[in-house]
């Protein structure tokens, strides 16, 4: 079953890298509603997501207050040089995910039935430790 919901997970990632959760949470803001009112974003919108982040084990979480799990500590925190949130921007870019959603039809063609993944004017980009990179480039 979890193979089955992986893609829940991998777009509550992105959310919450999206909304800088984990940055926030980090930086003090532990709370839903002070999560919520640095990202511009819904208080129980923002708990739902951070519930499911604890579930999945990305955040623990203490009453009402969340905190990193080590994991995102280290790699979600958008102030550390370590940080690879923005790599979600591209491993799960929409093209990418799109060249997977009829795995059977391809099967049976013998190949992808997309006509592109990646068009070379609308590739994703991605900065990794202050460096910038573009899906598909040489």
């Amino acid at each position: 079953m979890d193979a089955l919901c992986a893609f829940q997970l991998t777009e509550a990632l992105k959310g919450a890298i999206e909304l800088d959760v984990f940055t926030h949470i980090a930086a003090g803001a532990v709370t839903p509603s002070a999560i919520a009112e640095r990202a511009n974003a819904s208080e129980r919108g923002v708990r739902i997501l951070c519930d499911y982040l604890t579930v999945r084990g990305f955040l623990g979480k203490d009453g009402s207050r969340y905190s990193c799990s080590p994991t995102a500590a280290a790699f979600l925190d958008k102030r550390l040089p370590s940080y690879i949130g923005s790599i979600a921007n591209f491993l799960a870019h929409d093209r990418i995910v799109k060249s997977y959603r009829n795995i059977a039809a391809a099967a049976r063609k013998g190949g992808t039935v997309t006509t592109s993944t990646v068009s070379p004017a609308g590739r994703p980009r991605t900065s990794v430790g202050g460096s910038s990179a573009v899906l598909g480039a040489a």
